[in-house]
């Protein structure tokens, strides 16, 4: 809302489930079968899948599968011990669920690297 104004947002929840054209349809994971049979076109998660619990992930990985939506960008890193997920070593959902739809992982090598343990981070599109 900072850059295209509070009118380019739309907040969807129990009070509000009308997605709106031409603007940034946000949605908390705790509402999310408000929208769970709209078709997508695009599905981004930057950073933010990842940081969100197991369940989360496995619930928009494998019941709702990005939410059909045929292109994807999704934002994460891997943490010690390889996996992508929040700090604690969880397993690899969210690479391995776009990995099976055939989408591309690509290094981003200009973040650096955090004290505990070294992080490297990706994104993911298709």
């Amino acid at each position: 809302s900072c850059v295209f104004g509070p009118e380019a947002v739309n907040i969807l929840n129990e009070d509000n489930s009308e997605i709106k054209q031409g603007c940034f349809n946000l949605i908390s994971f705790r509402d999310i079968d408000l929208i769970r049979d709209i078709n997508f076109a695009l599905f981004i998660a930057t950073w933010s899948l990842n940081e969100s619990t197991l369940d989360a992930q496995e619930y928009v990985v494998n019941k709702l599968k990005f939410f059909a939506a045929p292109q994807m960008l999704i934002g994460l890193y891997r943490g010690p011990g390889g996996s992508y997920a929040s700090p604690v070593d969880e397993p690899n959902i969210i690479a391995a669920g776009a990995a099976a739809r055939g989408a591309l992982q690509e290094e981003i090598t200009y973040f650096p690297d955090y004290s505990e343990g070294v992080h490297r981070h990706f994104y993911i599109m298709q």
